[in-house]
């Protein structure tokens, strides 16, 4: 079955639904199925000791402490020289 016809399909059984039943909150679940919405979470931001930081402002400094430790390396000592 192809997508269009598939979108087509579930677009017409959510509008008879909604239009037998009279309620909208039967088209919701239809609506993210055909927008491809899934609810969003962000992962917990953790401080070194595996303690979950709340507010943003302490969640900021940590991320900010994470890639100052990875992106600020020394330069290794056997650089390779590219011709």
């Amino acid at each position: 079955m192809d997508k269009r016809r598939w979108t087509k399909d579930i677009a017409n059984e959510s509008e008879n639904a909604a239009l037998a039943t009279a309620h909208e909150d039967s088209l919701f679940p239809d609506y993210l199925v055909l927008g491809n919405e899934r609810p969003r979470q962000s992962a917990a931001v953790k401080d070194k000791n595996g303690n979950i930081l709340n507010n943003k402002e302490s969640k900021t400094k940590r991320w900010y402490e994470h890639f100052n430790e990875v992106l600020n390396r020394e330069n290794p000592s056997n650089q390779v020289s590219i011709v």
